[in-house]
């Protein structure tokens, strides 16, 4: 018989990824990011094999999921990019125009909120080229992009030699040096 518990509190987020899916999906959130945590923020997870997304979260619990949930890798925003009601709002759109949270999700959300992995990066056309305010890591992403015209997320990951970049790239984004740009497949 155990007589030790333990007693960490576990959280799970339940959340939107800007996908056509039935259903929203459950992450486990590590300690380090469960004060950070909110319904409306965006959380940077794992789903597949290998792509990454912006996800936002719609709801928080103690309750494990089914299964075995992977961890968010981080939270994107300081503060939710949206409330209870527009959540509401997508919910109903999902309802009426039959279709899923993911896809009014993808519809509603400007494209510079929508991290994916195949989300290409650029340097912003109004950047004046003043890397005084970069850290080593902003730098060496602005140096990379002054070279080659555009990176994606993997091989921004790569030169890094990090997995979780999608932080950096907000940073970037704040300070004016990069834009991003949607890279549409055709799925057949």
């Amino acid at each position: 018989m155990e007589l030790f518990q333990n007693t960490v509190n576990h959280l799970y987020v339940n959340v939107i990824l800007p996908l056509a899916l039935p259903k929203l999906y459950s992450y486990s959130v590590p300690e380090e990011w469960q004060d950070k945590i909110a319904v409306g923020k965006r959380v940077e997870v794992q789903f597949g094999k290998n792509k990454l997304y912006s996800a936002l979260v719609r709801s928080i619990t103690k309750e494990q999921p089914a299964y075995k949930s992977k961890p968010i890798f981080s939270v994107l925003d300081n503060v939710p990019i949206l409330q209870e009601r527009h959540l509401k709002l997508w919910e109903w759109m999902a309802d009426y125009y039959v279709c899923t949270l993911g896809e009014v999700m993808n519809a509603a959300l400007p494209a510079g909120l929508k991290l994916a992995s195949e989300t290409k990066v650029m340097i912003s056309p109004l950047f004046n080229g003043d890397y005084s305010n970069l850290n080593d890591k902003e730098y060496l992403i602005a140096e990379a992009l002054s070279i080659q015209q555009e990176l994606s997320i993997d091989d921004i990951q790569k030169i890094l030699n990090q997995k979780t970049v999608y932080p950096l790239i907000n940073e970037l984004l704040a300070k004016g040096v990069i834009v991003l740009q949607e890279e549409l497949k055709l799925k057949f």
